[in-house]
C-alpha cells in the first residue's frame, strides 16, 4: 500500500506541475499578445504621422508653386507694360525724326560744316506730347538767320495723341444705360408696388430709419463697394443687407426695378461713380426690363394739421420731407414703431408663458 501512496502522490505532483506549467505558458502567450498590439499600435501612429508630414509638404509644395505663378505672372505683365511703352515711345521718337528730316531737307536750312559748330545745336524738349503740333513755318528758321551758329537750333513738333478707348466705352454706356432707363411718377409707383421691385441706394443708418415700404437696401456708398461694383467683382445681391432682399434679387422674379436715394431727379446729372448710377448699369447688364428711377412727382400728400406741426415733423425726419413730394405717407415705414411693436409682442409672451 505504501508504494501505491508513493506512486500516487508522485502522479499527482507531475500533473500539478504540467498544469503550472501550461499556465505560465498562456500567461506568456497573453502577454506576447499584447507586446504585439502595441507595437500595431505604433507603428499605426507611426505611418500616420508619415501621412500628415507628407500631406503638409505637398502642401507647402502646392503654395509654393501658386506663388512662383503668381510672381511669374505679374513680372510678364509689367514685361508686357514696359513693351507697350516702349513701343509707344519708338513710334513718338520715329514721328519726331520724321519731322525732322524735312526740316533737314529743305533749303532754308544749312548745315554747318565744322564739327565744333555742333555743340551750339540744343533740341528743344519742354513741349508736352498732348500739345497739338505747331506749324513748319514756325519750326524752319529764315535762311537770314541760319547763317549764324548760335541761331541754328532744331525744334521737335509735338504730336496730338488720340484720345483713348476708355472713355469711348464709358460714353457708350452712359448712352445706352440713358436710353435703358426711363423716369416714374409717384402715382405710376403707388399703382405698381406689387409689381416691382424696389431698391434703395442709400446707407443702411438712413434706410433703418425709415424707408419706403417693401423696398430692399442695397449697401453701395462705400468706397470699397463701389469699386466692387465697378469691376463686376460683386452683384446687388451681395450687397444686400437683408436675407429676403439677396433671394429676390437672385431668384429675378420681378423684371421692373425702380431705384431712389435722398433726392435725384435726373439721370444725366449722376456721375459715373455715383452709387445709383452703378446700380443703373448693374441693372441694365442683368437685362432688367426697365431698370426704373424714381422721379419727383405730385404732391399727392393731404395735409390736415396745422403749418407749425408740419414744420416740427420735417426738422425731426429730413427724409419724410423729401420723399413727401414723391410718394404718400401711408407707403413711408418707419423702423423704430416696428421694433416697438415688435418689443410690446415680445414682452405679451413671456408673461403669457
Amino acid at each position: 500500500m505504501s508504494r501505491i501512496t508513493v506512486f500516487m502522490s508522485a502522479i499527482c505532483h507531475m500533473v500539478g506541475y504540467l498544469e503550472e506549467e501550461e499556465e505560465e505558458e498562456e500567461k506568456k502567450k497573453k502577454e506576447e499578445e499584447k507586446k504585439k498590439k502595441k507595437e500595431k499600435k505604433k507603428k499605426k501612429r507611426k505611418m500616420k504621422k508619415k501621412k500628415r508630414k507628407k500631406k503638409k509638404k505637398k502642401r507647402k509644395k502646392k503654395k509654393k508653386k501658386k506663388i512662383k505663378m503668381k510672381k511669374e505672372k505679374k513680372k510678364k505683365r509689367t514685361r508686357r507694360e514696359r513693351i507697350r511703352k516702349y513701343v509707344s515711345y519708338y513710334c513718338i521718337y520715329e514721328c519726331y525724326l520724321a519731322d525732322d528730316t524735312k526740316t533737314m531737307s529743305s533749303p532754308s536750312v544749312c548745315c554747318p560744316p565744322v564739327a565744333a559748330a555742333r555743340d551750339s545745336l540744343r533740341l528743344a524738349l519742354n513741349r508736352s506730347l498732348s500739345e497739338p503740333a505747331t506749324s513748319t513755318s514756325q519750326s524752319s528758321p529764315s535762311p537770314s538767320s541760319s547763317s549764324s551758329p548760335a541761331a541754328k537750333r532744331f525744334k521737335l513738333e509735338s504730336v496730338s495723341l488720340p484720345a483713348s478707348p476708355c472713355t469711348e466705352s464709358a460714353t457708350l454706356q452712359r448712352a445706352l444705360v440713358m436710353k435703358r432707363v426711363c423716369g416714374l411718377s409717384a402715382d405710376a409707383l403707388v399703382s405698381k408696388l406689387e409689381r416691382c421691385l424696389v431698391v434703395d441706394c442709400r446707407p443702411f443708418l438712413a434706410y433703418n430709419v425709415n424707408h419706403i415700404r417693401g423696398s430692399i437696401n442695397v449697401n453701395c456708398c462705400d468706397r470699397f463697394n463701389r469699386r466692387r461694383l465697378q469691376q463686376g467683382k460683386a452683384t446687388l445681391a451681395d450687397l444686400a443687407t437683408t436675407r429676403e432682399g439677396k433671394e429676390l434679387l437672385r431668384r429675378r422674379v420681378f423684371k421692373e426695378v425702380v431705384v431712389y436715394d435722398d433726392a435725384t431727379d435726373d439721370v444725366d446729372l449722376l456721375s459715373p461713380s455715383h452709387p445709383l448710377f452703378l446700380v443703373l448699369t448693374t441693372l441694365v447688364d442683368d437685362n432688367r426690363q426697365p431698370a426704373l428711377l424714381l422721379e419727383k412727382g405730385q404732391e399727392e400728400v393731404v395735409v390736415e394739421e396745422e403749418e407749425e406741426e408740419e414744420e416740427e415733423e420735417e426738422e425731426e425726419n429730413a427724409f419724410v420731407g423729401n420723399i413727401r413730394t414723391r410718394l404718400k405717407m401711408h407707403h413711408v415705414i418707419e423702423c423704430r414703431k416696428e421694433e416697438e411693436e415688435r418689443g410690446r409682442r415680445q414682452t405679451k409672451k413671456k408673461k403669457k408663458l
